[in-house]
């Protein structure tokens, strides 16, 4: 493990390094050009004085399910269980379709710089002010810690692979170029930072999936249909529903139609962030 990590490490070209660095000083860099106009007001810090376009805040949010840990996740999904697998987080279209339609508007009027605030809007005394503070510190400690844990885990496991780096100062160089730039530029530069890691990643995995496509051992896009053709179908599966299981045979109850059925049923709208909120 240790010889595959040196052949990895050593392998790495300055322009390699040079790509890493200028990616570092460029989150840096947004960070320190936006701290002045992120500080001008809390409502500039938190929300971005309410004037950040649709289309930015819609690729920052997709650029958040491109961190380390989501796409090693949903790898291992497919694996296990094939393409419909994704309905897992796909089913969250219907959510998100109420949230842009209705609850979007109604979040605007409601002028919350958090959602934490509503507590105390809709409901009123010290049971609203007790709700409140407990939420904060349920969500700034327990509820983050764990997502910020696996998070974290798996940017350190990439970059031990990639670069050979140590785990702590793995962890260490992602929470300080993370921490500085969103303390510095509050939602400014997340925004800004996420627009751009979103591309720079979109044309890596695209750069990435054409030259292992085109490597001797795949053989281009014909050997890598025939060697589909080898593989178990539920896991060549392109299926948009499962293809394991028989709800008539096996029972709808015990079949895996029926995890996809409370995929598009429930999961949608049981989730804690279907208003729009978090």
């Amino acid at each position: 493990m240790n010889a595959g990590l040196n052949s990895v490490f050593s392998s790495l070209s300055p322009l390699d390094w040079a790509i890493v660095a200028a990616y570092l000083l460029i989150s840096l860099f947004v960070g320190i050009y936006f701290t002045r106009r992120a500080s001008s007001s809390m409502s500039s810090y938190f929300v971005s004085g309410r004037n950040l376009t649709w289309w930015l805040l819609g690729t920052s949010m997709v650029a958040t399910t491109f961190a380390a840990d989501t796409p090693l996740a949903v790898t291992g999904w497919i694996r296990t269980d094939g393409i419909w697998k994704n309905w897992f987080w796909w089913n969250y279209i219907f959510s998100h379709v109420f949230i842009a339609l209705v609850f979007a508007r109604l979040w605007r009027r409601a002028d919350v710089i958090t959602d934490n605030e509503l507590n105390e809007i809709r409901y009123s005394g010290k049971p609203a002010a007790f709700l409140r503070g407990f939420k904060a510190f349920y969500y700034s400690t327990l509820f983050n810690f764990i997502v910020m844990g696996w998070v974290i885990s798996a940017m350190a496991k990439v970059l031990k692979v990639f670069f050979g780096v140590e785990t702590t100062i793995a962890i260490g160089i992602c929470l300080f170029i993370a921490f500085f730039y969103t303390m510095m530029s509050g939602l400014w530069g997340v925004t800004l930072t996420d627009f751009f890691q979103y591309f720079l990643a979109l044309s890596g995995t695209i750069i990435l999936a054409w030259v292992v496509i085109g490597s001797p051992e795949i053989g281009g896009f014909s050997g890598f249909i025939d060697k589909l053709s080898t593989i178990d179908q539920k896991h060549v599966a392109l299926f948009m529903t499962p293809s394991g299981g028989d709800p008539v045979s096996d029972g709808f109850w015990s079949s895996s139609f029926f995890t996809f059925f409370v995929y598009l049923t429930v999961i949608w709208w049981s989730s804690h962030n279907t208003d729009g909120g978090g």
